[in-house]
């Protein structure tokens, strides 16, 4: 199976009011395509500083990080800018919807100076307000969606690019059961479709249904499974 994510001895550490913290601490992994992994860990413990290092939104101190083999630090930020939007996906647990654009507006945001030509994002965003039950929505600001509904919209947007990594901030810590396992499901087909998959999340359950399990504590990587 190919390696779609590759982390190399990644280190970042912070300025506390006690001192130096260290968020990362020799971090080393791989995700294949296909493969599920989930980020778990107590709060503070570096699970969200590890999400935005691979996303390249935040400068490591040292260390590498590969997606599809392209080093994300070595890239100018523009040149990283326009490489994230072609390969990544991000889904957060505060959702960031803009608040003044409509369901189908807030995913076609994710096409922005992507796609000469409007057709094909119009069309993909079409497709997924279908697959996630929002064509009733598609006209609806997020103030007037529920919970759930934020969240299937913030995926749809996170997909549209047809993304070889989806990272995942907590996306269900907000939800209900019934509307959890709903994302959980979406992130599993993202991964047998042939997607990596990076989840950080305080629940338990799902790390009987995915392929990678990685333990962190301050900052440093403690199981691997």
């Amino acid at each position: 199976m190919k390696t779609i994510v590759r982390v190399e001895k990644l280190a970042k550490a912070f300025r506390g009011p006690t001192g130096k913290v260290n968020a990362l601490d020799d971090i080393s992994f791989t995700v294949d395509a296909g493969q599920l992994t989930v980020v778990q860990g107590p709060s503070g413990c570096g699970k969200t500083t590890l999400l935005l290092a691979i996303g390249g939104l935040l400068e490591p101190d040292s260390g590498r990080v590969f997606v599809d083999g392209q080093e994300m630090h070595s890239l100018s930020a523009d040149a990283r800018a326009r490489f994230r939007a072609d390969n990544i996906g991000f889904v957060f647990q505060q959702f960031h919807l803009v608040p003044y654009l409509s369901v189908r507006e807030n995913v076609l945001t994710a096409a922005l100076g992507r796609i000469a030509e409007p057709e094909p994002a119009a069309k993909g965003t079409n497709e997924l307000l279908a697959r996630f039950g929002l064509q009733e929505r598609a006209r609806h600001l997020p103030a007037e969606l529920s919970t759930g509904e934020r969240q299937r919209t913030a995926l749809a947007r996170a997909l549209l690019n047809r993304p070889k990594v989806l990272l995942a901030d907590e996306p269900t810590g907000n939800l209900d059961p019934e509307n959890a396992e709903k994302v959980w499901d979406c992130l599993r087909s993202f991964a047998s479709d042939g997607g990596s998959v990076l989840v950080v999340t305080h629940d338990p359950t799902p790390a009987r249904k995915c392929q990678q399990v990685l333990r962190l504590d301050q900052g440093r990587l403690i199981a691997c499974a």
